[in-house]
C-alpha cells in the first residue's frame, strides 16, 4: 500500500526555497502534495512557484505574525491526506526520503517517524556532515528522553498523523515557544504513547547558516522558557535536579559566548561527558577563572598595601575633665553595658551565630583583649561594640605598625550592628567606657571615618598623634 502525504512548507524570505521544492519534486514516490504557506515575502515567491509548473504544489498567502506555528497548523488544516510531512523552506530532502518513509509505515504501527539530517551547507563544500544530536534513536519512555536529554528530533525529519496532531491541539501558538514549538509538540504526542519510529539513515539535509532562526540567545531563552513549562516534570524525571545536562550546557554555551566565563563554567562544572567542545570550554574557563583570581587577589593586595602605604591613623586620648557630664542619651536605658573576658562567655549571645566573624574574635580573646559592648535587655543581643587591649604592644593594622603603650588601654574595631544604627550607640559605648575602665584610655580611628572622628571627639577624647606609614612607633 502506497501512502499519500501532504508536505507542509511554511515560508518566509528564503533564499533557498526553490532548492527545497526541487527536493520535493526529485523524490522518486509520486504521492504528495506540497503546501507552501508564505508569510507575506517580498522576494516574490510566487514566481519560483510558477516556475515549476506543478500542480501538487499549492501556495497559500498567510500572515502569522511572527509565529511559524500558525502557519504550520494552516498547512496541516489544509492538508488532503493522512500524513504530515514537514519541510522547512531552506532544508532539503534526498530523493528516495518518501519511499523510505512509506516502507517504514508499513513495518511499524507509528504516529511519528523521524530520520537523520546533514548539515548544510556542506563541510568544505562537499563534505557531507551528520547532525548527530538530531539523528539517533529515542529509547522509550520517549516522553521522559525527550524532557531528560532534549530534542534529537529535526522538524524537517518528521512525518506524522494528521488525526494525532489533532488530539493534541495541533502545534503550540504560544509566543513562549516561539522556535521550539516542534519539540513541545513531540512532548506532548509522546506523552500519550511510545509509537515514535526511528529511521537508521540520513535523508535530508538541515540549513544551519545566516538567517535561521535557532541561534545561541534564541535557545537560551528557549531553554528559560522550556523549564517555566515543565520544570515539575523535570524534577520528577531527574532524581529533584534543578535543570537536566542538557540545559545547562545550552546555558554554559550563551554566557560563553557572552564571555561571562564565571556562569558558563559554573552551569558547566558537573558535566562529566566526552564531548572535546565541551571539554575544552570548559578547561578555557577554567583557566580564565584561575587568571580573573589571581589577578584580583594581587589587585586585593596591591590596594591594601597602598592603603597602608598613604592611610593616617589618629590616636586619641580621654581627657576626663572634658568628658561631656551634661550629654543626655534619651531612650537607651534599654541597652546595658557589659564587658566579656572570655570566648566561652561570648558565646552565649543571642546573636552569636550569625552577627561576628568568630574566627577573629577567638584570636582576640586568646590574646586577652577584652570585648566591650552594650547589649539589648529585651533581645540579648550585642548591638554595639568595640575591642580592647591593655597591652605594652598594640598592632595596629590599617597602617601594619606597632604602637607601644605604657599604663594604658587601647580602644579599637568598634561597630554598630546594622539593625540599631543611627541611636547614638557608638557614642553611649565611649561614654560607658570612659566610665567604667580606671586605667588611661586610648583610642584610633581612620582620619577618613568623620563620624566616628566625630564621636570619638564628642565623648571627651583628645588628638595626640597622628600615625602614617613613616611614623615612629612609640606613643
Amino acid at each position: 500500500m502506497s501512502e499519500k502525504f501532504s508536505i507542509v512548507m511554511p515560508n518566509y524570505n528564503s533564499n533557498y526555497l526553490k532548492r527545497s521544492i526541487q527536493s520535493v519534486i526529485n523524490q522518486n514516490y509520486e504521492n504528495w502534495e506540497l503546501i507552501v504557506i508564505d508569510n507575506y515575502s517580498s522576494n516574490f515567491p510566487e514566481k519560483i512557484i510558477e516556475e515549476f509548473k506543478n500542480h501538487k504544489i499549492r501556495f497559500f498567502r498567510f500572515n502569522n505574525n511572527n509565529n511559524i506555528g500558525k502557519s504550520r497548523n494552516f498547512g496541516i488544516k489544509k492538508a488532503k491526506f493522512e500524513w504530515i510531512a514537514f519541510l522547512d523552506s531552506d532544508d532539503v530532502w534526498e530523493k528516495d526520503k518518501l519511499i523510505k518513509v512509506n516502507n517504514a509505515i508499513k513495518l511499524s504501527k507509528s504516529d511519528l517517524i523521524y530520520h537523520g539530517m546533514y548539515y548544510l551547507p556542506k563541510k568544505f563544500g562537499f563534505l557531507k556532515q551528520i547532525i548527530k544530536n538530531k539523528s539517533s534513536l529515542i529509547n522509550e519512555p520517549i516522553y521522559e528522553n525527550l524532557l531528560k536529554y532534549g530534542n534529537p528530533i529535526a522538524n524537517s525529519s518528521v512525518v506524522i498523523k494528521k488525526k494525532k496532531l489533532a488530539e493534541i491541539g495541533f502545534i503550540s501558538e504560544h509566543d513562549e515557544k516561539y522556535s521550539w514549538e516542534d519539540y513541545e509538540c513531540w512532548i506532548r504526542l509522546s506523552s500519550r504513547n511510545n509509537k515514535f519510529f526511528f529511521i537508521n539513515q540520513i535523508l535530508g539535509y538541515c540549513w544551519v547558516g545566516q538567517g535561521r532562526v535557532s541561534n545561541v540567545h534564541q535557545s537560551y531563552k528557549n531553554c528559560k522558557n522550556f523549564m517555566k513549562f515543565y520544570r515539575k516534570e523535570i524534577a520528577k524525571i531527574n532524581k529533584n535536579k534543578k535543570r537536566p545536562v542538557w540545559i545547562s550546557i545550552m546555558y554554559s554555551n550563551f554566557f560563553f559566548k557572552k564571555k561571562s566565563y564565571l556562569r558558563s563554567y559554573f552551569f558547566l562544572k558537573d558535566y562529566n561527558g566526552s564531548q572535546i567542545q565541551l571539554l575544552l570550554k570548559k578547561l578555557y574557563s577554567s583557566f580564565i577563572l584561575f587568571c580573573l583570581n589571581k589577578i584580583k587577589k594581587d589587585l586585593f593586595i596591591l590596594i591594601k598595601n597602598l592603603r597602608k602605604f598613604f592611610n593616617k591613623v589618629i590616636i586619641y586620648k580621654l581627657d576626663k575633665e572634658k568628658v561631656n557630664q551634661t550629654e543626655t542619651f534619651e531612650n537607651l536605658d534599654n541597652f546595658q553595658f557589659h564587658v566579656f573576658e572570655k570566648y566561652k562567655e561570648f558565646r552565649i549571645c543571642e546573636n552569636f551565630f550569625y552577627s561576628f566573624d568568630n574566627k577573629i574574635f577567638l584570636k582576640r580573646f586568646e590574646k586577652k583583649h577584652k570585648l566591650l559592648t552594650l547589649i539589648d535587655k529585651k533581645s540579648k543581643k550585642i548591638v554595639c561594640y568595640g575591642w580592647c587591649s591593655n597591652n605594652d604592644i598594640h598592632n595596629v593594622d590599617e597602617i601594619n605598625k606597632k604602637i607601644y603603650f605604657k599604663n594604658g588601654n587601647i580602644l579599637y574595631d568598634f561597630f554598630t550592628l546594622n539593625e540599631y544604627r543611627n541611636k547614638k550607640l557608638y557614642k553611649y559605648l565611649l561614654y560607658q567606657i570612659s566610665l567604667n575602665l580606671k586605667r588611661p584610655l586610648y583610642i584610633y580611628s581612620l582620619s577618613s571615618n568623620k563620624k566616628s572622628l566625630n564621636a570619638i571627639i564628642r565623648s571627651g577624647f583628645c588628638s595626640i598623634k597622628n600615625l602614617n606609614f613613616f611614623s615612629d612607633n612609640v606613643l
